[in-house]
């Protein structure tokens, strides 16, 4: 063989080569199991919204009297499109959607053109559409027609399939509610109710291939949401004690649990797709405040990254998905009864112990805006990760801690004994700043913040301008440093891997700012990346600190709708990133 042939020869082999690892690689991509990995809060909405949509820059609000109004957030401008609205769907790219009325009338909504292009009369007196689902390609509706007097005229009622076009308009199921298509458009998803009883019912799917059906999950199910960028379906369980959100892979069979809330905490108003991430939202009803929240979910080999998500889900004081995530149906790992904290950090470590055993520790620290005073308390577990849905056990909760300043003094108080002097602030600032020795009577002192690694302390204040001090706390250096003065109100502050943050209100703008004091290249990543949010109208809100990120929530009011982004800037190279609808 030549010197040629032996080159091309080698060549030809590293390319199979290189194939066979690609062929590898994409059939192992997707080995993992499925879990959350990632919970924030998206939406807060109000008494006055019935239900809501967003995608970019487009924000759909259906009001609870039936008025479907278009808003563009980047435009500040509205658009009333249809009254006497009952419910709505969009198609997957936003550009479209379908809404049906009280009158039995289907709308098709251009949404970039914000006007209704077109509609159809289903049924008038006798006849009810009920629910409705359009395709992610937007040329296919599906909806649920019901006689208004079951006995008298049911023969029509059931799941109707109707082209945009108006040339198709099919009976595919006379039993059925609640349909949903999936993202290839090729089956139906959709709840049949059992002769033996009201409450009971199941999930069946209906492929429009083959005209089979197949049941899916027996039970009481209350809602049914298809996501239009992957096969996964999502439904929610109820038991009258709690209810569940489950997500179906109809390409594994595989049902995973990511979302639980017992009943005393409220009720799962609907449950629907993002637009544009893999992200499943929830919509918790507490009274007449309803929350909308994201759970990110991903394939992972390992169940570590479930660790942002339960971080997440407790930075909200949210008891629903760590209860959920980790199959630990108990209120111990999150202290309910202290749920008065404005915002929470949660900071957390893991070991592995053995093969898919890791140990874990989170510490939580909860904030309350203008007040010195910083709660700890610390969870410990036995996280297991070879299971397809993640477990735990051995959960230990310490009791809480509570840092707070009072009588010119840091004092610490763990609930269990009095309350126990730490640092005599008169001392260090009457050796610091001699001049400004009654700096702490004149001024109110109006947020804390503790690095218990560094051993460093930070005491926010309030007066004719804000300012921060740090402090060395330990027992043979103790100074106290100036590091900011303000105009404004500082009214929150809090530490992020070793660098001192804070949130006051502009005294000009009346704005909510993040400072950095201790760290240009961090103020300067923050200062660049919230710029153009205050050119957009949002509202800054005070950050978090969730893991190795720090998490600034941007709030945008449209209505009685409030929508929120997140500003993540993380550690060690200060990347920053937005998340959220």
């Amino acid at each position: 063989m030549s010197r040629r042939q032996k080159t091309i020869a080698y060549a030809v082999v590293l390319t199979l080569l290189a194939l066979t690892v690609l062929l590898w690689a994409k059939a192992n991509a997707n080995t993992g199991f499925m879990l959350p990995v990632g919970f924030y809060k998206v939406a807060d909405i109000g008494t006055n919204v019935k239900k809501a949509y967003w995608h970019e820059d487009v924000v759909l609000q259906l009001g609870a009297e039936g008025k479907l109004v278009l808003y563009k957030p980047a435009l500040r401008t509205s658009t009333t499109l249809i009254d006497q609205v009952e419910d709505f769907a969009v198609s997957a790219n936003g550009n479209m959607a379908v809404a049906y009325t009280s009158a039995g009338q289907l709308h098709v909504i251009d949404l970039k053109r914000a006007s209704a292009t077109k509609f159809f009369q289903i049924k008038e007196d006798t006849y009810d559409i009920v629910s409705i689902d359009l395709s992610s390609s937007g040329d296919v509706m599906v909806y649920e027609l019901q006689p208004l007097v079951p006995q008298e005229t049911a023969q029509e009622r059931g799941l109707y399939l109707l082209t945009i076009d108006g040339a198709k308009n099919e009976r595919i199921l006379g039993d059925g509610q609640s349909p949903c298509l999936d993202k290839d458009g090729q089956k139906i998803y959709f709840i049949r109710y059992q002769a033996s009883g009201e409450n009971e019912n199941s999930l069946y799917q209906f492929d429009l291939m083959t005209n089979q059906e197949t049941a899916i999950f027996n039970g009481n199910i209350a809602r049914i949401a298809c996501s239009k960028k992957s096969p996964l379906v999502a439904f929610v369980n109820t038991d009258g004690v709690s209810s569940r959100v489950y997500v179906y892979d109809p390409s594994r069979a595989h049902f995973l649990t990511v979302y639980y809330l017992p009943a005393a905490y409220g009720n799962i108003e609907r449950v629907w797709w993002s637009s544009n991430t893999q992200s499943l939202y929830v919509q918790v009803q507490r009274g007449k405040a309803g929350t909308v929240y994201g759970v990110e979910l991903g394939y992972e080999k390992t169940a570590v990254p479930a660790l942002r998500a339960i971080a997440g889900s407790i930075s909200e004081n949210d008891i629903g998905l760590p209860l959920a995530i980790m199959g630990f149906e108990s209120s111990n790992l999150i202290d309910t009864t202290a749920l008065a904290e404005d915002y929470v950090d949660v900071l957390y470590q893991y070991q592995l112990m053995s093969k898919d055993l890791y140990f874990v520790s989170f510490s939580k620290v909860g904030h309350t805006l203008s007040q010195p005073t910083e709660k700890r308390q610390r969870f410990y577990f036995t996280f297991l990760a070879s299971a397809e849905q993640p477990s735990v056990e051995n959960v230990v909760a310490d009791s809480p801690t509570e840092y707070l300043v009072s009588f010119d003094e840091l004092m610490v108080d763990n609930y269990l004994s009095a309350p126990a002097n730490l640092v005599d602030l008169n001392s260090i600032f009457s050796a610091e700043y001699r001049p400004l020795s009654q700096l702490l009577k004149d001024l109110k002192v109006s947020s804390l913040a503790i690095d218990e690694q560094s051993q460093l302390a930070a005491i926010g204040y309030l007066g004719r301008q804000s300012g921060a001090f740090l402090l060395k706390t330990s027992p043979d250096v103790r100074t106290a440093v100036q590091v900011c003065s303000l105009s404004g109100e500082l009214n929150m502050l809090t530490f992020f891997q070793g660098r001192l943050v804070g949130y006051y209100i502009d005294a000009s703008t009346k704005r909510g700012t993040i400072i950095a004091p201790t760290d240009r290249e961090l103020a300067s990543r923050l200062s660049a990346a919230l710029s153009k949010f205050g050119q957009q109208h949002y509202t800054i809100l005070p950050p978090r600190v969730l893991g190795d990120e720090l998490v600034v929530p941007v709030r945008f009011d449209a209505g009685d709708l409030k929508l929120y982004k997140y500003v993540r800037v993380s550690y060690p190279y200060f990347t920053v990133r937005v998340s959220g609808p």
